[in-house]
Order: C-alpha cells, then sequence, then structure tokens
C-alpha cells in the first residue's frame, strides 16, 4: 500500500467516526526552492473563525486534522524561510494532499530561536536586542577561528589573550557570564574561569548554518552564566527527500597573508527519505601572525626595559597554532510524528601559546595551553502532536572538554604543567503548545552532571625531579546543575501587541573531595536560585514596533569560582574564599596594589544577580530594517577579584605550588611569579551598566546595499565609583555593497572604536590592558629574560649601555610602579572584499582588511590585531 494512503487513513482514523465524516484533513508537505524537504516546519490552517495549528516532522510533513469542510488557507513557515500561504479546499471525510515551497528569508524577515527557548519566532516581534549571523555572511567574512565573524556584529567584541583564543564580550560580559550553545544544548561548563576564556574558538566554522545572538540576560531560558548575552552556535542539520537519495558536499581552501595560515575542509552529506547524514573535517596551520605596522605595542621589552616594539621583529613571536577537526550530523524519521537527529563533534587544538605571558607582555620563558580537545555531541528525539503538545522534545548530551597549561619562567626554573578534564553529561526535555491561537506555552527542564579530573606537577631541569602539584580545581570535584523552566507568549492584541514572560528555578551544588596532600577540604556549596522575564512589542505603525523587557539574570558560583587555586594572566595569583578565609585573609578594596583592608573576613559565595530593563525600536520594511535600544543593568553581588590582606605575615609558605616571597606594609603578599597581590573572588555590592546598541540595513537599489552598527556601555560600581573591568569603548562600523548580478559581488567595510579612558585598577596592571610594571618586575626581566634572550650582558642593556638602576629611573622616574598605558587607544580601520562565481559549484572569495596596515589592539585582547591582510577562500560544490 503506498505510503501516502497509509498516513492519509491514519489522519482520519485519529478522529471519531462522527467527526471524520463531518470533517476533513490535510497533509502538506514543506519543501526548499532546490525541492529538498524542509524539516521542524509549522503550519497554520485557517477555515474561517477556525484556526489549526500543527508542526511538522523531520521529513517535512505537516498532518492536521478535523478541519471543517469548505475553503481554507494554509500558512507555511520554517526558520531562516518566508511565510507561504496558499488556498486549500478541505472535503469532508478525506485527506488533501499538497505541497508548498519555501524561499529563503530576507533580511527583514530573519528568525532567531535562541529568544524564546525552542520556539522560532521573526526577530521584529522580539522584545530583546538580536542578531543573525548566516553562512554566506561567515564566507564573506575574514576570520581563522569561528568566533572572529562576529566582530562585525554590533555590540560585540571578540577579545583574543593569544592567537588561538576567542572569547566574545557582549556588554561588557565574557567568559563564564555569557551562554553558549550549539544547537540549543549548553556549551558552558563549570570549569570555566573568570575573565576571558579560550573555549568558543574550539567550534569550527565549517559545521555552522548560521549564529543567533540575544543581547541582554537569557536565564530563564538557558540558566546560569547569561549575563551579557546568548550566543546559539546552530550547525546544518541534513534535510529529508522525497523518495530518492541525493548525495553532494563541497571543499574550502582558504589562504591569509597576514598570518601565514593554510586551511582546507570538505563534507558530504547523503540524504534519503526516512534518513541522512553530514559529515566533515577541517584542518588549520597558523604562522607567527605580524601586527599592524609589524609591531607589537605591549611587547616585554617596551613594558620592562623601553626598547622598540620593533625588537623581535615584524612578526608577534610563537603566535601559530595547528587545528584539526571533524563532525558527523544526523537525521532520521522514526514515524509520521516523530524524528531523531544528532551531532558529534572533536576538535583538538596544538601549538597555542600565553602570548600575553611571553614575548607580548610578562616576558616570561614559555607559557602556553597544551592540550586543548574537545569532544561534544548530543542525540535529540523529537515528537510532533503528541500526548497534548504541539513538540516534544528530549536531548541527551555529552560535553567533554580538556584544558591544560604550562609556564616556565626561565630555562631553569621549574616547569608547571597540569591538565584537566571537565566530562558533562546533560538531559533535557521540553515541550511546546499553542492554545488558542493566541497563547504560546513552553517548558522544560534539565539536569547537568559535571566531573573534573585534573593533574599538576612540577619538573625541575636542573635536577630532573617531578614534584605532584594541586591542581588549579582539585580533581574528583563535582558540579550538579538542575533547572526547570516556564514561558508563555501571548498575542493580546493580533497583530499589533505581543507579551511574554517567563520563570525558572535553579539549584546548583559543587562538591570537592578531600585531599590532606594539597590542603583540599571535602566542601559542598549548594546555591538556588529564582529567575524571571518579562517583555512587551507594541505595534506602532506596520513597519516600526516598540520593544520592553525587564529581566532577571544570574550567575552560580561555578567549580572556578568556589575550588580554583593557581596563577592567571588576566588577574594574578588567586585563591578561592574558603582557603583564603582559613589563611586569616580580610578583603582588600581593589584588586590592585593600591588596596588596603576593608576590615571585612574574606566571605562564603553567592550568585551574581542582575536586573535588566531595556527599551527599543524595530523597523522593518521591504527595502530597510533598522533596531536601536537603550538598557540599564543593575548589576548585584558580583563576583570580583580583590588583594587579600593577610593581618599576619605569610611568607615563606607555599600555596598550590607556588610560595610567598615577600608581603608589604599593608598586608598584601606576592610569589615570585607575578607583580600583582595574591587576590581572591568576593562578592561586590551593587554595580551599574548602561549602555545603547544601533544597527540598521538598506537595500538601495537592486545593486547596492548598505549596513551599519554603533554601541556604546559603561559600567561602575556604585559604592566607589569605581569603573568596571573591560568595559567596552564606544565602537561601530559599516558596509557598502555592489552585487549587480548572482555572478560576483564587491563590498568595502569599515571599523572602530574609541579611546577607552574608563580604566579599572584591574585593567591598568593587566599586562594586556595598562601594562603595570614596577621596580621589582623591571629588575626580574631584566636579570632574567632579557639575560636569556641575550639582551642584557655583564649587567648591562647591550642596545643602550644602561645599568639596571638607569633603565628603572628612565621608565620609573622616582615612581615606584606605574601603568605603560593609561587608556586604551582608539582606531580606525577600512576594508575591501568580494566574491565571483568562476564556474557553476566554484567561488572565490577575495577578502582585504586593515588595508592601511594601521597598529591596533582590540580592547582588553592579549596581541595586536593583524596589520594588512588578503584572505582568499576558493570554495567548490559538488
Amino acid at each position: 500500500m503506498p505510503p501516502a494512503v497509509i498516513l492519509s487513513a491514519l489522519v482520519l482514523l485519529s478522529s471519531s467516526p462522527e467527526q471524520a465524516r463531518s470533517t476533513g484533513a490535510v497533509r502538506l508537505v514543506v519543501l526548499d526552492s532546490q525541492g529538498a524537504t524542509v524539516s521542524a516546519a509549522k503550519a497554520d490552517v485557517v477555515c474561517g473563525s477556525a484556526v489549526r495549528h500543527a508542526s511538522g516532522t523531520a521529513a517535512g510533513v505537516v498532518q492536521v486534522a478535523g478541519l471543517p469542510a469548505g475553503a481554507c488557507k494554509i500558512i507555511a513557515r520554517a526558520s531562516g524561510f518566508s511565510p507561504a500561504e496558499q488556498p486549500v479546499n478541505v472535503k469532508a471525510g478525506d485527506v488533501v494532499s499538497m505541497s508548498v515551497t519555501l524561499n529563503v528569508s530576507s533580511v527583514a524577515e530573519d528568525v532567531l530561536v535562541s529568544a524564546t527557548r525552542g520556539v522560532d519566532e521573526q526577530t521584529f516581534w522580539l522584545p530583546e536586542s538580536t542578531s543573525i549571523t548566516t553562512r554566506d555572511q561567515m564566507n564573506g567574512r575574514p576570520y581563522s577561528l569561528m568566533p572572529q565573524v562576529l566582530r562585525e556584529e554590533v555590540g560585540i567584541e571578540v577579545q583574543q589573550t593569544t592567537s588561538a583564543q576567542t572569547s566574545p564580550i557582549i556588554r561588557g560580559f565574557t567568559g563564564q557570564s555569557n551562554a553558549y550553545l550549539v544547537d540549543g544544548v549548553r556549551f558552558n561548563t563549570s570549569s570555566w574561569r573568570s575573565g576571558p576564556s579560550q573555549y568558543t574558538a574550539w567550534l569550527d566554522a565549517g559545521m555552522v548554518n548560521r549564529l543567533d545572538v540575544v543581547r541582554g540576560p537569557g536565564s530563564v531560558q538557558f540558566g546560569s552564566d547569561a549575563l551579557g548575552g546568548t550566543i546559539n552556535v546552530r550547525t546544518w542539520q541534513p534535510s529529508l527527500t522525497r523518495g530518492r537519495t541525493v548525495v553532494h558536499g563541497s571543499m574550502d581552501a582558504v589562504a591569509g597573508s597576514a598570518d601565514r595560515s593554510g586551511a582546507g575542509n570538505g563534507e558530504i552529506a547523503i540524504q534519503g527519505s526516512r534518513a541522512a547524514i553530514r559529515f566533515g573535517a577541517n584542518s588549520r596551520t597558523v604562522g607567527d601572525l605580524r601586527a599592524g605596522g609589524g609591531i607589537d605595542s605591549h611587547a616585554a621589552v617596551v613594558r620592562f626595559l623601553g626598547l622598540p616594539a620593533t625588537t623581535y621583529g615584524p612578526a608577534l613571536r610563537d603566535t601559530g597554532f595547528e587545528e584539526r577537526g571533524g563532525f558527523a550530523a544526523g537525521t532520521a524519521r522514526l514515524d509520521a510524528r516523530s524524528s531523531l537527529s544528532g551531532l558529534y563533534v572533536r576538535d583538538s587544538l596544538t601549538g597555542s601559546s600565553r602570548y600575553d605571558r611571553i614575548y607580548g607582555g610578562d616576558g616570561v620563558f614559555r607559557s602556553g595551553f597544551d592540550p586543548q580537545t574537545l569532544d561534544f555531541g548530543y542525540i535529540r528525539y523529537q515528537r510532533n502532536n503528541s500526548i497534548g503538545l504541539d513538540t516534544l522534545t528530549a536531548t541527551v548530551s555529552v560535553n567533554r572538554q580538556k584544558d591544560g597549561r604550562f609556564e616556565q619562567t626561565r630555562p631553569t626554573t621549574v616547569f608547571d604543567h597540569q591538565a584537566s578534564t571537565t566530562l558533562v553529561r546533560g538531559y533535557a526535555i521540553e515541550g511546546a503548545r499553542r492554545v488558542a491561537s493566541r497563547h504560546l506555552f513552553s517548558f522544560g527542564g534539565e539536569l547537568f552532571d559535571e566531573k573534573i579530573t585534573a593533574s599538576r606537577a612540577q619538573d625541575n631541569p636542573v635536577t630532573g625531579a617531578s614534584t605532584p602539584q594541586r591542581p588549579d580545581i582539585p580533581t574528583g570535584t563535582t558540579y550538579l546543575t538542575l533547572g526547570a523552566y516556564l514561558q508563555d507568549v501571548t498575542e493580546i492584541i493580533p497583530g499589533r501587541l505581543i507579551a511574554r514572560g517567563g520563570v525558572r528555578l535553579g539549584r546548583y551544588t559543587f562538591d570537592s573531595v578531600a585531599d590532606a596532600a594539597f590542603f583540599v577540604p571535602a566542601e559542598t556549596v549548594v546555591q538556588n536560585a529564582f529567575t524571571y522575564n518579562a517583555g512587551l512589542v507594541a505595534s506602532v505603525t506596520k513597519y516600526l514596533n516598540a520593544t520592553f523587557t525587564t529581566s532577571r539574570g544570574f550567575r552560580a558560583a561555578n567549580a572556578a569560582d568556589l575550588g580554583d587555586i593557581g596563577l592567571s594572566g588576566g588577574g594574578g595569583f588567586g585563591m578561592n574564599p574558603s582557603r583564603a578565609n582559613s589563611l586569616g585573609g580580610l578583603v582588600g578594596t581593589t584588586g590592585g596594589t593600591d588596596a588596603v583592608s576593608t576590615g571585612e573576613t574574606v566571605p562564603a559565595l553567592r550568585p551574581e544577580v542582575l536586573y535588566s530593563h531595556e527599551l527599543g525600536l524595530k523597523l522593518q520594511g521591504s527595502r530597510m530594517s533598522a533596531a536601536v535600544s537603550v538598557y540599564d543593568t543593575e548589576y548585584m553581588d558580583s563576583i570580583q577579584r580583590r588583594a587579600i590582606v593577610f593581618p599576619t605575615s605569610i611568607v615563606g609558605q607555599t600555596i598550590s605550588g607556588f610560595t610567598v616571597v615577600r608581603q608589604d606594609a599593608a598586608g598584601l603578599a606576592y610569589i615570585a611569579q607575578d607583580a600583582r597581590p595574591i587576590g581572591t573572588r568576593v562578592n561586590l555590592d551593587h554595580a551599574r551598566i548602561q549602555g545603547l546598541d544601533a544597527s540598521a540595513h538598506v537595500n538601495l537599489n537592486a545593486a547596492w546595499s548598505a549596513a551599519a552598527y554603533f554601541s556604546t556601555s559603561n559600567g561602575k560600581l556604585l559604592s566607589t565609583g569605581e569603573n568596571l573591568r573591560r568595559m567596552l569603548p564606544p565602537m561601530g562600523g559599516a558596509r557598502l555593497r555592489f552585487s549587480p548580478s548572482g555572478q560576483w559581488w564587491v563590498e568595502g567595510t569599515l571599523a572602530f572604536a574609541r579611546t577607552q579612558t574608563r580604566m579599572n585598577a584591574g585593567d591598568l596592571t593587566d599586562a594586556r590592558i595598562g601594562g603595570n610594571r614596577t621596580r621589582t618586575s623591571i629588575a626580574s626581566f631584566f636579570n632574567g629574560s632579557a639575560v636569556d634572550l641575550g639582551l642584557v650582558k655583564s649587567g648591562v642593556l647591550v642596545s643602550t649601555g644602561e645599568t639596571l638602576a638607569q633603565v628603572q629611573t628612565r621608565l620609573l622616574g622616582t615612581a615606584t610602579a606605574a601603568p605603560v598605558f593609561t587608556t586604551g587607544a582608539g582606531w580606525v580601520t577600512v576594508g575591501l572584499r568580494g566574491g565571483v562565481t568562476l564556474h557553476r559549484n566554484v567561488t572565490l572569495t577575495v577578502i582585504g582588511e586593515n588595508l592601511t596596515d594601521k597598529n591596533y589592539r582590540v580592547f582588553g585582547s592579549g596581541l595586536d590585531a593583524p596589520g594588512r591582510n588578503v584572505q582568499t577562500r576558493l570554495s567548490l560544490k559538488f
């Protein structure tokens, strides 16, 4: 019996006999412009006053039963496509089979999945500030690591401590303070450290379909960490065909001039009517980067010796790395209503140095990341129109992140190396139902069970001895996350006023295993959090919407906050609050050398809490789209670094393998490897962040289009007026594109950032930003690494003939300490890029960036940005 006949019979049998005789049904197949089925499509069928809603299967089939006989219309829609409307004549007791073709949506019709979890919605009707980066846009932008494509999105800065690391900053928040997702599955782990982190660099661009960004808190949808915003990496899920098997694929070859890089990736998809699979592999080799002007503005020789920034030559030493990886994704239709999909990603980076700790700032002999390995995967079951729900989804995921670091101050000093593996097993369920045509309810819950295994040792190159040490986060540490949420989207006035709201409850449990050898206590910390959001979208005119959101975000103290002891480049040497408390430490007023005691004993940590209020306007027309939003963020109990004041001497004590070598009159203690005082993390009282995001896109005519974006933010601690760390300067950019046909295009680009004068004390001491230097740190480099590099011989700086005392006087005068930079320099860059179709299946893209060879640094980064750079991409589809 033909499958269509069987499906038609099932639809009619699902109704009562009387209903089946008086009503009819529709079986709709949703296709794209190439004739392939569109998975997860949805349809509304309107028959007079009766409205029915249904979701499709992975095979692109939408079935709607119980329709009154007569003339109706069906509206089909899917993520990334423009809605399509088609009339249908429903017959009593019969099933009408039909198909509809959806076209890819224009800019003004973009949809976003991350704002309301598990639900696709048009951005025009979302109260949040959002942006989307499509695959085509990614291919037309310069990047070596996937997150770099976000540099041209409003309100986002992509910080890089080193060339193999990327950490997007959204509204002043980065690393563990943003939520990162892969197809809606949580990518963050509890071992992520404060400040910028390298983990998003492990996600290769080859598997990505698009990037969805929601600015502002997303804790109701995705739990802890979603303070600044949410980035959802959406991969290509292969769709099913209509009865035939299709095999196709692509290959890309990429080369860059500034870093002498080369990359290649390829993929193959096999699509059938019941199952489809897509798999690919990537390889990238990156050489030492040549920064703008061939100089290194923050080089250690500039900071500690005052030598020219070209001393090491035109390239930044040891900034090369290699990346290898692959992925596999699949979809299978189980029956008419249910489907199974999955993804597995493997990625590995090698040769990644910590540039700001070596030549680019602190001047140690060697420092870097190794190993850096990701294994990430999930299996997702989805069933439509079942047990009273439009959709029901269950997901099981595994996220294994292997992170290692090493450092050696001089060739003859100990080599410190450690590796940790965070294994996360995740379980999530979510459902959605549209009620009475005006309400869309969604709900869900998740559990993430994390375990950290770690090891660390210090090797003595002189004696050959290897001594085990306490890892930053003790081995055996576990972290359990439980959460449940409920959301509702309501059309108060259809087409004019939409309201939404949601709530979440969360529970977070940290456990460490006692290890007397390393002074690790058995410790359990439980945190509970409640959060909410609410939003309104009001139609002012057909083309203009006004938006408002209010929400409460939170970030529970994670395993790095609660268990970490060690040395980081951004904050210096730190210890967890319980260890600081056991040593009798008091909280300092700042995180720098000017700190004095507040008299408060170092307390236990609480979750960070954030209250955000945002107003906006969104314009959407046939030729133009634009959005502007202003926000006020009240940041409560923010976890920040503070120097520890020790009332009694702790000089000589060894803490996690590091010995305290001195303590000043204020009670601040120091280790030999860092010029900053030992610190810890504490909850501070109240900070306020205010800012603006604005963007616009316009099609000037059939060939010309333009886009522009701008953002600014300012954050302060209210009790002291102190600027918050790493707040972004005012920044933006513009693009002008000429595309007279589908065969070729050319685009000019401009990007800029104003000078950042609102610096935090931690910014000034950070080697990546202010580069503070002291007489002690100058002496350490002069008598250490400078000797090893041959810059100092017999106590004299070779190039100038100066002694140590003379260098100290030239750099500091009579002061004991001073930063090299007191502001973050502003900059403007221009670029030109274009693409051409060489053959039906072959395209060439050439991207020129920083054409004036401007030397500049993205604020907070640990190395200068690329100088004049040409990147070429040759793509073949088959």
